[in-house]
This record gives structure tokens, sequence and C-alpha cells, in this order.
């Protein structure tokens, strides 16, 4: 008898066919559910002249650090106006971090003030 064609025991089809289903739920979910939120210490880089991850929704207690990955210029990273958080770091040149641990819900959006186009959000949750 070739492989093909051999009995397989029961416990394998059973597994191949819980995890083709399982596989298929989650094919099925939606690409627009909120990211789980992260906690502990969140890095920030900024890299070509932009934030990553520009959009990030973090833990109340979380520690965020930007570090500036770009050669040669330097960034900065100011929240002015926020309600919620005021971020104002001094002039990050590359490689320098700048941190803050955020201890209030809710939105904080940020920018660079040398670059105003280099723009993030960072959403808090309980």
């Amino acid at each position: 008898m070739c492989p093909q064609m051999m009995p397989r025991p029961r416990s394998i089809v059973l597994a191949a066919l819980l995890g083709s289903a399982v596989g298929l739920a989650a094919c099925g979910s939606s690409s627009h559910s909120s990211p789980a939120a992260s906690s502990g210490v969140v890095r920030i880089a900024y890299r070509n002249y932009a934030a990553h991850p520009e959009d990030l929704t973090v833990k109340v207690g979380t520690t965020l650090v930007w570090t500036n990955d770009d050669a040669g210029v330097d960034h900065n990273v100011t929240s002015e106006g926020q309600s919620v958080e005021h971020l104002a770091s001094a002039s990050l040149a590359t490689g320098q971090s700048f941190s803050v641990k955020l201890n209030t819900p809710g939105v904080i959006d940020y920018e660079c003030t040398f670059h105003p186009f280099m723009t993030g959000r960072i959403t808090v949750v309980e």
C-alpha cells in the first residue's frame, strides 16, 4: 500500500480537522478589531522621519521610550495642550532616548516640533 493510502489514526484526522476549523475562524475575524493593549516598557523609534509605531494602545502604568534612530538629525517629543499627559522632551540627537510613564487613561497626540509632520497617537487604557 502506498503511503498516501495508508489508514490514519482517528486522533490525527480529528486534530487536522480541528486545526482547519480554527484557521478558518481566524480568517473570518475583523481586521478592524482593536489591538491588545501593551504594558511594561514600550519602545517607539524615530526612523526615516516617522514614529514607529505611529499609533498604539497601552495600559496605564506603561513606560514609553522614544529613541532617535535617524542619523545626523535631532528630534523631540511634544504634546502641547494635551489634558491627559504633557510630553516635553529635550532635543534628542541620534541614539538618544526620552521616556515617560503614563498614569492617566486617555488619548495623547504628539509630534516632533522640529518636523511637525512627524506625529503619533497613544491611547492609554485601564
